[in-house]
């Protein structure tokens, strides 16, 4: 079969690899008709994050397809589904995924799809664990609809959770890549009031002003007193960190209410996240990380179906899976990653790319 392989710094290629084989009881096929390119993976096209991902990985992690193999074990997904699903296929049973973390799963070792594990961006693909990994998707849902459910939008769901209800309450969201945006999109539709939306490019905080944000241009203000002067001198209680940016990261914290809630979920340039003492000094709870798990697939498919959320005018640009290289080109020097070399302004308006098989 076709599938997009990781060769090194700047370097994806579509090349024959062998069709997926179910390998455990557990294991099921997918048909891939939709795979969406992460910015994680823009950060691992510039060889970062690559000392678990090998020359020749089979990329991506986003994915809608139709099961069309199915192991021994398996029994809530059946051939035919049309699904969705995790980019870490967790066992449902250990630990760590009975803690809702499927990323740290013991039984799979930490696996992840189009990294440790082969992924998305290819004709099929095997999912282990599939029926604590897959979700079925509503025959009335597009593709466009749903694509971003599986990693960036069930991800904001959790962070948000972490800051309890905030209904009525003052949040940030710092950066506006795909997952600040929907997180715009998830605080709005969850109640919090304001929204403040921070970023340094126009036609990102005109998308965040447009879902109803009160944004702030980095460029322009000063980011920390902004944000109290939005919020009657306090401060947020719940920062959402998308930017990854050290220098955004420090002007945020200064608009965040002393024992205020911080959410680290941006892909940082360094293998490390520095978190200026300010954080300390205000009692800041801080949390870096992720969980991307069935449960809250579930709640975004519902918000979908039932009309409260639109995620399909995030895709951007839809490609063939052939065209997989020029996907990635098109988020080339995403100002995420800080880079100054051949910059590409398209990646200013380009948020979600997609490939078809």
């Amino acid at each position: 079969m076709r599938a997009a392989t990781y060769n090194g710094r700047r370097d994806i290629r579509v090349e024959q690899v062998p069709d997926p084989k179910i390998e455990s009881g557990d294991d099921v096929i997918v048909r891939i008709t939709t795979s969406g390119i992460c910015a994680s993976e823009v950060a691992l096209y510039y060889q970062q994050g690559v000392e678990f991902v090998h020359l020749g990985t089979v990329l991506g992690h986003e994915y809608v397809g139709v099961v069309e193999e199915v192991g021994r074990d398996v029994r809530r997904i059946r051939k035919g589904d049309r699904v969705l699903g995790s980019p870490f296929p967790g066992c449902g049973v250990c630990p760590e995924c009975r803690d809702k973390i499927p990323s740290r799963c013991r039984a799979n070792g930490r696996a992840a799809l189009g990294a440790t594990l082969s992924g998305s961006h290819a004709e099929a693909m095997r999912v282990p664990h599939a029926d604590q990994t897959l979700e079925r998707v509503p025959p009335d849902l597009s593709d466009d609809q749903v694509i971003c459910v599986g990693d960036q939008f069930s991800a904001t769901l959790y962070h948000a959770s972490l800051a309890g209800d905030v209904a009525g309450k003052p949040v940030a969201v710092l950066g506006l890549g795909l997952l600040g945006l929907v997180g715009v999109l998830a605080l709005r539709t969850l109640g919090a009031d304001p929204v403040i939306a921070v970023d340094l490019i126009p036609e990102r905080l005109a998308r965040a002003e447009e879902m109803g944000a009160a944004v702030i241009d980095a460029r322009l203000e000063r980011v920390g007193r902004r944000m109290r002067e939005l919020t009657g001198g306090r401060g947020v209680l719940f920062c959402l960190d998308t930017s990854g940016d050290e220098e955004a990261l420090s002007l945020g914290i200064g608009g965040i209410r002393p024992g205020g809630t911080l959410v680290l979920a941006g892909t940082y340039v360094e293998d490390r996240i520095p978190i200026p003492t300010t954080a300390y000094w205000k009692n800041l709870r801080v949390f870096p990380g992720t969980a991307q798990t069935r449960e809250w697939n579930r709640v975004a498919l519902h918000w979908i179906s039932t009309g409260r959320i639109d995620l399909a005018p995030f895709v951007t640009d839809t490609l063939s899976l052939d065209d997989a290289p020029g996907g990635f080109l098109r988020l080339d020097r995403s100002p995420l990653f800080g880079f100054t070399e051949d910059y590409n302004p398209v990646a200013e308006s380009c948020l979600k790319v997609v490939l078809k098989p």
